[in-house]
């Protein structure tokens, strides 16, 4: 997918953005198709796309202006949020661990969290590299000039 990609599409006509009204009508089908909730007559069923939008809201771990803000709510907090897609990406998969309607095995959090670790030190080892490499540039620099000096002595 690309950044500006969307999420869900439309079957007829093909590709076309969903509307919210039609994104709740597909959940509210798979929900009863599932038998995650039955009919209530004329009521709102016990599960919809609201209840997602809550757990949501209580379990992502990250500031309460990124929660608003990638629930398209707008407050004063929205304004000063960042808008790059891969700091967000980034936030969200820190996050994201804490969605689940199931405790992980000890595992899997451990691999997840030194997975994280791991790119963390990655990052990491390449800034000091280019570090070196700039230190390295500025010796050769140094070394030229001191070349450079020696021959003018000489003359």
């Amino acid at each position: 997918m690309k950044d500006d990609d969307y999420v869900f599409l439309g079957e007829k006509p093909a590709g076309r953005q969903l509307t919210s009204n039609a994104v709740s009508q597909a959940f509210s089908k798979i929900v009863t198709e599932l038998s995650l909730a039955k009919k209530n007559g004329g009521k709102p069923k016990d599960l919809r796309l609201y209840c997602l939008r809550k757990a949501f809201r209580k379990f992502m771990v990250v500031e309460e202006a990124y929660k608003e803000f990638w629930m398209c709510h707008t407050s004063t907090a929205t304004h000063y949020v960042s808008r790059d897609p891969e700091y967000h990406r980034r936030l969200y998969a820190e996050g994201y661990d804490n969605l689940r309607l199931y405790k992980p095995d000890v595992e899997v959090e451990m691999v997840a969290k030194l997975t994280r670790e791991n790119m963390e030190l990655k990052r990491r080892l390449g800034e000091m590299n280019q570090r070196l490499r700039d230190i390295e540039v500025k010796i050769e620099e140094i070394g030229d000039i001191k070349e450079k000096i020696k021959r003018e002595q000489l003359i």
